[in-house]
């Protein structure tokens, strides 16, 4: 059976959760959690909300509704991220030490799959990200041939939501369940169901244990989190 390790909805306590970048976070009147994304400048800077105490099991299941209005969405959810050159994914208080710029590749490893891309006519994209990656990794410019060789090397699988842009700012249900392979459902369609074989140049093993955060880097905006679950399965 699930064992619960972690619900929003028993808690409603926004300490429980670790905001790097350039935003902030609130608990609405309706529970939900918002998470506000302040302008993220040129370098993709990103607001990314880790959820502190709780280490990934090998097997687990997160679940969670969401909405936003954001004028443009590149959300995901970040999961088993490990350190790579960092003692601790928190502690480490160098100012270059926080995942909330692409450059920082280099100091940890996870994977990370896009949520909510549909409302914007963009795919979900299944990845695993970090590890021992060549020094230019996440600053190479948009849309240029290296950053093309990034994107293929990093990507698992792509997947289009069945979400419409006429869904947008609408609650929509997500789910991710790790086990031997990684699924993830969108309004219970199932659209990745994906192992990982040491496909992944940088960093063969599969990944179990470390942290789940939320990233947005398409701010600004304020997405709406409501009844995150998550179980160790």
């Amino acid at each position: 059976m699930p064992s619960v390790l972690y619900h929003w909805q028993s808690r409603l306590h926004t300490p429980d959760f670790l905001l790097e970048g350039n935003g902030e976070l609130e608990t609405t009147l309706l529970k939900e959690l918002l998470i506000r994304t302040f302008h993220i400048g040129p370098y993709r800077k990103a607001t990314n909300v880790w959820l502190k105490d709780v280490v990934l099991p090998k097997h687990f299941r997160l679940s969670f509704r969401y909405k936003s209005n954001a004028p443009a969405g590149n959300t995901m959810v970040i999961f088993h991220a490990l350190p790579v050159k960092l003692a601790n994914l928190f502690e480490d208080r160098r100012p270059d030490a926080q995942y909330c710029d692409l450059a920082s590749w280099r100091k940890m490893v996870a994977y990370t799959v896009g949520f909510h891309r549909g409302p914007y006519n963009n795919p979900s994209v299944l990845r695993k990200i970090g590890g021992q990656v060549p020094e230019n990794y996440g600053m190479v410019p948009w849309p240029s041939d290296s950053w093309k060789q990034m994107d293929s090397v990093t990507r698992f699988n792509t997947a289009q939501e069945p979400i419409t842009p006429a869904e947008k700012n609408q609650f929509h249900e997500f789910r991710l369940e790790r086990t031997q392979r990684i699924r993830f459902f969108v309004n219970d369609t199932l659209i990745h169901d994906q192992a990982d074989t040491g496909q992944y140049p940088y960093h063969k093993e599969n990944l179990t244990g470390g942290h789940l955060g939320f990233r947005n880097f398409g701010g600004p905006a304020d997405d709406l989190y409501a009844q995150i679950l998550l179980e160790a399965l």
